[in-house]
């Protein structure tokens, strides 16, 4: 059983770094958009995880279709795919046979470019599907529920999309969408 003082100092330390994620965000003002490769901006997130990824011993897989560059603003997308790239990690922590799946293209019918981050962990309850972007939400003891709540706002401003699906069977996939095209 926790004593008061610790619940009390969980949380003061939990409020500091939602005041601290929100006024990092406040400050930046808008994006800075540039022609940037989602590939170049997976691949550099990929580089920030691997040490972790490898201690989980969780494999990755990339598939690399053909895509015209985007704007976009790299600060930011790095730390929204590192933040998707740690979600799945964390999903499949303890799994012996855990996989992240890292995939990029064009989706022709939608025209837009895709970079697609999946796993093959337990998958989300329906319920958390619909809280997902909640500001505040979390399913983790030290999460500040703000991670994909802040995703989605970066999306938004890159004039672009979140899209996050679970199938029955298992896993998860979150599908950051872009519009805007070099």
């Amino acid at each position: 059983v926790r004593s008061g003082a610790e619940l009390i100092e969980r949380n003061a330390r939990r409020a500091s770094r939602i005041v601290k994620t929100l006024l990092d965000f406040s400050r930046s003002g808008m994006c800075r958009l540039e022609p940037y490769s989602v590939q170049a901006a997976a691949d550099y997130s990929l580089e920030l995880i691997d040490s972790a990824l490898k201690a989980g011993r969780i494999s990755v897989e990339k598939e690399e279709g053909a895509a015209p560059k985007v704007f976009l603003d790299p600060h930011y997308m790095h730390s929204v795919i590192y933040n998707l790239l740690n979600n799945a990690a964390q999903a499949l922590a303890g799994r012996h046979d855990g996989v992240i799946k890292v995939s990029t293209g064009w989706l022709e019918a939608e025209k837009e470019v895709h970079l697609t981050i999946s796993d093959n962990g337990p998958g989300l309850e329906p319920a958390t599907l619909e809280n997902l972007f909640q500001p505040f939400f979390t399913t983790k003891e030290s999460g500040t529920g703000l991670g994909l709540y802040l995703a989605r706002q970066i999306m938004e401003e890159h004039g672009g999309r979140i899209l996050v699906a679970s199938p029955e069977g298992g896993g998860a996939s979150v599908s950051l969408r872009f519009r805007k095209t070099v």
